[in-house]
């Protein structure tokens, strides 16, 4: 049996503890150790989460589950996350369509859950399923339904990261719907839209994301985002890349 951890014990592992700390009777222990878990440099979190994706009951729980199996790369986790694609909890199912994208590995049935949930009627869920599809996803089939759900989508968050997710497949960056993004009156929708965009730079979309951001600048009224496209397009211009 492990002894008792101490955090000013430099040789004390809190691995075996917050292990165990993922099965026990009390929900908030559980979601607490799903959440730190993911700090460690350990493996053997794992198998464990993995076993919590089958036997969690708790929905909060279970989605930080998902989150932090995508944060560790953890590839065996793969099949099982794709099980919870017709999850109840949009939670959840967000955290499925970001954790895939994370983890990394471009396969048919990736592709295809991450199609499905790029039609789910939550609004957050469809952002990460086109961020997703743009990191790992597969196909003509892939750009052509980030094209319609761009075309179609009621959310300006949804389309702005259907852009990344078509720029991340080979195909044509809109622009103009970035600039669409930037001009919405939300400023979370102008925070998405400059996250996509910091993404997608590269040696050949320097200069237009200069000038995107400079003209976005004029009319900028929130001063933490102004801060930091300022901040952002000074280090563009040192020739560093992000995120």
């Amino acid at each position: 049996m492990s002894g008792p951890f101490s955090f000013t014990d430099p040789y004390s592992d809190p691995t075996p503890h917050l292990l165990a700390a993922l099965v026990v009777a009390d929900p908030e222990v559980r979601l607490l150790a799903a959440q730190t878990v993911r700090r460690l440099p350990s493996s053997k979190a794992v198998p464990v989460l993995i076993e919590r994706l089958q036997s969690e009951g708790d929905d909060a729980v279970l989605a930080e589950v998902v989150e932090t199996l995508g944060i560790l790369r953890a590839r065996e986790a793969v099949m099982p996350l794709l099980d919870l694609a017709d999850h109840g909890d949009e939670l959840v199912r967000a955290n499925v369509a970001e954790a895939l994208g994370w983890i990394g590995i471009r396969h048919p049935d990736v592709t295809y859950i991450l199609l499905k949930l790029l039609d789910d009627p939550d609004e957050v869920v469809r952002c990460y399923a086109a961020e997703s599809l743009g990191d790992v996803g597969q196909g003509r089939e892939a750009i052509a339904a980030l094209r319609d759900r761009q075309e179609s989508d009621d959310s300006a968050m949804v389309r702005v990261w259907c852009v990344y997710g078509r720029a991340g497949l080979g195909d044509e960056l809109d622009w103009d719907a970035l600039g669409e993004g930037f001009g919405d009156s939300e400023a979370i929708v102008r925070r998405q839209a400059f996250l996509a965009l910091r993404m997608l730079v590269t040696d050949e979309t320097t200069e237009p994301t200069s000038e995107l951001l400079r003209a976005t600048l004029l009319n900028e009224t929130d001063e933490e985002l102004r801060g930091e496209y300022i901040a952002f397009l000074r280090s563009v211009e040192k020739g560093e890349r992000f995120p």
